[in-house]
């Protein structure tokens, strides 16, 4: 974790920088980590400790797990114990009203937070000092008590939306930093080390030079904290597949969801042309019973970035179009502990009408910029 400058004095420099990496990184245990991205914080005085947390655009809430805990799942660092900080305090109802989902019999603000795959946290609203290099803030975030779901051994979860008392809008009223980006590094090959890129606070989040494309953020009043975007259409093999019409409120940019999920008729026409153009490669289709679209590519022994794959084009609406060119990387994916050479289409059919996510394999290898000021988010393929 490092901090670039000492002051900001509306010096555009000066940021902060944390690593972000998947799980195995940070020797999360489970090989399904290989899809979800953290980072760390550093949280506490007494003394400071760190906690590695799952990055989520698609939620504005930061909490940790605490004790006592009436529900918990494993994690790898110890618990967070609120008597042992002197820094540490509960949001009161009175004077917190907008934070609290509740109050419980002391006066004290409470959340209830439940995630779309049903894992869910509840707990307490509260304040403790968060840390970077000698800088400190307070911070507030919530002490789940309850906990219980798809969280995979972290310590909790960095909420990015845009929300009032997300990570990123509480660095915004400390620092005035308008910007956050991230880049998330291509799923590891085998053999090969995980490394980590990084996520970055500041005015001036991208590096130079820089090839960034930039496209409207959509407000949205049902769901307000969420980053939701106007995918145009997608370009496969050449053959432009309408998206908006299906979607007229746009699809939301999660970091915390790993495939792109589209409504059922965008996403049989993008499988069909993918099918259509990967027949013409030569490549042999394979069964998988988690996916409908999958192929054995054990012939190209130099790996995934080696493969030359259909090609697929997002394009998002804006002044002026913003197209994306997708690698290989980020249209297929594979369960290495399964069949280290089978891959799959990384999109899939919604669940639920009207939803859409552009998730975190079509975000690989790609500098993601979220701009708060500008109300813009943008992708820069080469500032990874």
């Amino acid at each position: 974790m490092a901090l670039e400058s000492s002051n900001n004095d509306g010096n555009d420099d000066y940021n902060f920088d944390f690593p972000v990496a998947p799980g195995p990184y940070w020797k999360l245990p489970r090989p399904s980590l290989l899809f979800e991205y953290f980072t760390v914080l550093r949280i506490g005085t007494s003394p400071a400790t760190e906690y590695v947390l799952l990055m989520d655009t698609g939620s504005s809430l930061t909490w940790i797990q605490c004790l006592p805990c009436n529900t918990c799942y494993d994690q790898l660092s110890p618990i967070f114990d609120p008597n042992r900080s002197e820094t540490y305090s509960v949001k009161d109802c009175n004077q917190h009203t907008s934070l609290c989902d509740g109050c419980n019999d002391r006066g004290e603000c409470t959340y209830s937070y439940i995630y779309g795959d049903g894992s869910y946290s509840h707990g307490l609203i509260s304040e403790e000092v968060y840390s970077v290099s000698e800088h400190m803030m307070n911070l507030t975030i919530g002490c789940g008590h309850n906990n219980s779901g798809t969280f995979n051994s972290s310590d909790g979860i960095l909420g990015l939306g845009r929300g009032e008392f997300s990570f990123p809008s509480q660095i915004d009223r400390k620092y005035g930093f308008k910007k956050f980006s991230y880049c998330l590094v291509d799923k590891p090959k085998k053999e090969q080390p995980v490394i980590s890129s990084s996520i970055r606070f500041g005015n001036d989040v991208l590096d130079q030079p820089n090839d960034v494309v930039y496209t409207p953020i959509i407000p949205n009043s049902k769901f307000p904290d969420q980053y939701y975007i106007n995918l145009t259409s997608i370009s496969v093999a050449g053959k432009l597949i309408p998206v908006h019409p299906s979607l007229p409120n746009g699809i939301v940019v999660d970091s915390g969801t790993s495939l792109t999920w589209l409504p059922s008729s965008v996403y049989e026409a993008i499988r069909d042309s993918f099918r259509d153009a990967a027949l013409q490669l030569g490549w042999k289709p394979a069964l998988s019973r988690y996916r409908d679209t999958c192929y054995d590519l054990s012939s190209y022994t130099g790996g995934i970035d080696t493969i030359k794959s259909p090609e697929v084009i997002l394009h998002f609406g804006g002044d002026d179009e913003a197209a994306v060119e997708l690698k290989a990387e980020n249209v297929l994916f594979n369960y290495p502990w399964i069949d280290e050479n089978v891959y799959c289409l990384a999109f899939g059919p919604s669940l639920y009408k009207g939803l859409a996510i552009l998730g975190n394999v079509q975000q690989q290898g790609i500098r993601v910029v979220f701009d708060n000021a500008a109300s813009v988010i943008g992708f820069d393929p080469n500032s990874c």
